[in-house]
């Protein structure tokens, strides 16, 4: 389980199950003895990070491994699911997460898995009780677009919370559109815009290495676990841009191989042999996300794996205060292949902090 109760599981077993023919029954087996032992475990809470983890995977695991079950084991599994949609959407623990400072990737996660718990049970709930959950979630969801992402693209709390966030958000959006009203997220030009800024945040270190601002370290190749998003827009949208970036971040050539950890389940839904494009076909050299306070300079983009470009980051916003990922005034230098000047912190004070340094230039 770990502390993402098995964030993959149910959708690693399930396509182990149904890309065969006929569907591996072992595998079907094993998700639905997983599913079962959530269920047999743990009882809803408020615990805002592994509550909706635990509805994500118990709507998963009904989806997928319950269909032919007999009434009664579908009905436990049933109401447990409804128990999770009740605790959050009437305890303060999760409502507080609509407002600031506590909005981040926590809300996208209550978000979309209140929204997947809705569409998986559509057809055997009453509809009004789906409706509500859909606008509550839809409600965490633009609280977190409002926020945490920038209208240029830019994510507030660095590249890691961004991959985390869609890696839950994406199948929502996936299952809204196709299952519940055809409304696609997708459209939102903050989401699309987010493709860009991780252009920017990709070091010419190659290997996947992501600037470390925040509580990204470029060291734990945060994208090549979280890398839903470059899957998802390559089928949302068409992106090259996002086919390329895919490929500097998990393919088999430029990319990190994350094994387990990573969203194969997103790769085979989502991914496509699209033309791969170079950011610097359509990217400035420099840019300026003026809401959140950060700007990024830099000579190019690899081609390949690494490169010997130049990129500077300057990271000066507002303190908003409450969330530990803020890490206001810093600012990173890499170049000619090394790591010039790394202000910014991986630990406790240095990310809450108001202020590190000024640069003066």
């Amino acid at each position: 389980m770990e502390t993402t109760f098995g964030v993959n599981v149910p959708l690693n077993c399930a396509l182990a199950a149904y890309l065969e023919t006929p569907p591996d029954t072992g595998a079907i087996n094993f998700g639905r003895h997983w599913t079962n032992y959530i269920a047999d475990n743990y009882e809803p809470d408020n615990n805002v990070f592994y509550s909706p983890l635990r509805m994500r995977a118990l709507a998963f695991g009904y989806d997928m491994f319950f269909a032919d079950r007999p009434s009664l084991e579908r009905t436990r599994i049933r109401d447990e699911i409804l128990a999770y949609m009740d605790i959050t959407m009437s305890d303060f623990q999760f409502e507080k997460w609509l407002y600031s400072p506590y909005v981040s990737n926590i809300s996208s996660m209550i978000g979309s898995a209140l929204g997947l718990a809705a569409i998986c049970l559509r057809n055997e709930i009453d509809p009004d009780l789906v409706e509500s959950a859909i606008e509550k979630a839809d409600q965490f969801i633009a609280a977190w677009l409002r926020t945490q992402v920038d209208p240029d693209g830019t994510y507030s709390e660095g590249a890691m919370y961004a991959g985390w966030s869609m890696r839950n958000l994406a199948y929502y959006f996936w299952a809204r559109e196709r299952l519940y009203d055809g409304y696609d997220y997708s459209n939102i030009e903050n989401i699309r815009n987010m493709e860009k800024w991780v252009a920017f945040s990709m070091l010419p270190l190659g290997g996947a290495k992501v600037n470390n601002i925040n509580d990204t370290a470029y060291l734990n190749h945060p994208l090549s676990r979280h890398h839903t998003y470059f899957d998802w827009a390559q089928t949302a949208w068409n992106s090259s841009l996002s086919a390329w970036l895919w490929e500097r971040l998990v393919g088999p050539e430029y990319g990190y191989e994350s094994g387990i950890m990573a969203d194969k389940a997103a790769t085979v839904l989502w991914h496509r042999n699209l033309n791969p494009q170079q950011p610097d076909e359509v990217l400035p050299k420099h840019f300026l996300w003026a809401h959140r306070g950060l700007y990024y300079f830099r000579t190019g983009w690899a081609e390949n794996s690494a490169s010997d470009d130049v990129v500077f980051s300057f990271y000066s916003g507002k303190f908003y205060g409450g969330h530990k990922h803020e890490e206001q005034n810093s600012f990173t230098l890499y170049g000619y292949g090394g790591s010039f000047a790394l202000d910014n912190g991986f630990g406790g004070p240095a990310k809450e902090s108001e202020a590190h340094n000024m640069v003066f230039i």
